[in-house]
């Protein structure tokens, strides 16, 4: 598939996303839903075609975008993308516009990296291809086109393990950087080039010098990577911990912080995190503001929640478990992987990438939120999906009737096909119109 094919699937299912949103926002009146909704000037064009992709999360980053970290709840929002919408804004006019169409081009840069990225692992054009189709309309789909970071985070992800597994690494670090400050949980890529790096030295001639290279080699990448999460933390502690000045805020916004209770960055007193030995304010507005912990979601009242996220579960467990079936039983765990002296690239590192974000999502996070967080951050899914699909087909010239046919025949392909359109339609309809959805 060459590069304008890609960039016209990826816009064409962008654009499917925005009709839909479009219809439905304006079908029905938008549910008033209990959540934040600060008060905007009158509404204009832009606001008539995307007003559906500024709900719920959205308008958290659009804020910080217009007002920067007045808030301190706003802290569990990550800067690079309101900064990148505040940028652009400077030409558009039009913080929501701005959002929407940063987000089209990282979708479609995503799309690009992700088809790259199929290529080099399986070194099979179908599997790319189909890849690219669940990624596309994945049951997250909305928010890929929302003001949300899905997008942007998949983009420099997708980036970050390509160039990773080509042997780029200069170009990995910036991706995950970047990634790092787009949401925390970019921290993690790291684990990519740690496994990469490992498997080299114990395939090499184990030396003195080649283990304390390796050591200072990972220690200087982890230390460039964290440093993202690290600034941050230092910038909202320099913002909410050091800061008393009063800058001016409308009197409509502040009448409206001081009727839900709040927190700005120069009252008193200051919270408690202001005066831990190591001040980061992230697990503290988490916790307070977002009741993110250990089972804290685990409530009776949370079971539809549950139900919503056991589809991605279930195709998350389905994915580990089909891949970890066709491996070396000798090799599962064999170090991780790591002993494998093979030249190809192996695919344990996204089996435990994908199970760390599942346990994260089941035990500690908002469990609706599981959808878009795993469609966004590994792209497991998508190539099991592929995998079983290409086995299915057996062909090498493909037809729309004989992939549907076996489509239709596999029930675990049929199942997941319908619960990708379904959650693509349903969940853009439910979001446009202020309705819950992950």
């Amino acid at each position: 598939m060459n590069l304008y094919s890609l960039v016209l699937l990826s816009a064409s299912s962008r654009l499917a996303i925005f009709l839909i949103q479009f219809i439905s926002n304006h079908l029905i009146e938008d549910h008033q839903a209990d959540a934040f909704n600060p008060p905007k000037s009158s509404e204009t064009l832009t606001e008539f075609f995307l007003n559906g992709f500024g709900n719920w999360d959205a308008k958290h980053f659009l804020h910080i975008a217009q007002h920067g970290y007045i808030f301190e709840h706003s802290g569990a929002f990550f800067p690079l993308y309101p900064f990148s919408i505040h940028l652009l804004t400077k030409l558009t006019g039009n913080y929501l516009l701005s959002g929407c169409i940063l987000n089209l081009i990282f979708f479609i840069i995503s799309t690009i990296y992700l088809h790259k990225l199929s290529l080099l692992v399986f070194q099979d054009n179908q599997i790319a291809l189909f890849t690219v189709c669940c990624f596309l309309f994945n049951p997250a789909s909305v928010f890929f086109s929302s003001c949300y970071t899905e997008s942007l985070y998949s983009m420099l992800t997708f980036a970050g393990l390509f160039y990773t597994f080509s042997g780029t690494e200069l170009f990995a670090i910036v991706a995950f950087f970047l990634s790092g400050l787009t949401r925390s949980n970019g921290l993690l890529n790291f684990g990519y080039l740690a496994f990469t790096n490992i498997r080299k030295f114990i395939q090499s001639e184990k030396t003195k010098i080649n283990f304390f290279y390796i050591v200072l080699k990972l220690g200087l990448e982890f230390a460039i990577i964290s440093s993202a999460f690290i600034a941050y933390q230092f910038y909202l502690y320099k913002i909410f911990c050091l800061n008393d000045t009063k800058a001016f805020i409308g009197e409509k916004l502040l009448s409206y912080a001081r009727e839900n209770g709040f927190k700005i960055y120069y009252d008193l007193p200051k919270s408690d995190w202001c005066f831990r030995a190591v001040p980061f304010s992230y697990s503290y507005i988490q916790l307070v503001y977002w009741k993110v912990g250990f089972l804290k979601y685990w409530q009776w009242k949370q079971i539809p929640n549950f139900v919503l996220a056991a589809p991605i579960v279930w195709l998350s467990v389905k994915s580990i478990l089909g891949f970890v079936a066709k491996m070396d039983r000798q090799k599962v765990f064999n170090m991780l992987g790591l002993m494998d002296k093979s030249t190809r690239i192996i695919l344990h590192p996204f089996v435990i990438h994908l199970g760390f974000l599942l346990l994260s999502s089941i035990f500690f996070m908002h469990v609706q939120v599981s959808t878009r967080f795993i469609c966004s951050s590994n792209p497991l899914i998508y190539w099991w999906i592929a995998s079983t699909l290409k086995e299915k087909i057996q062909e090498k010239q493909l037809k729309f009737s004989l992939v549907w046919h076996k489509i239709t025949r596999d029930k675990t392909i049929k199942f997941t096909f319908y619960y990708f359109v379904s959650f693509s339609l349903i969940g853009t309809f439910l979001f446009s119109n202020y309705l819950p959805f992950t």
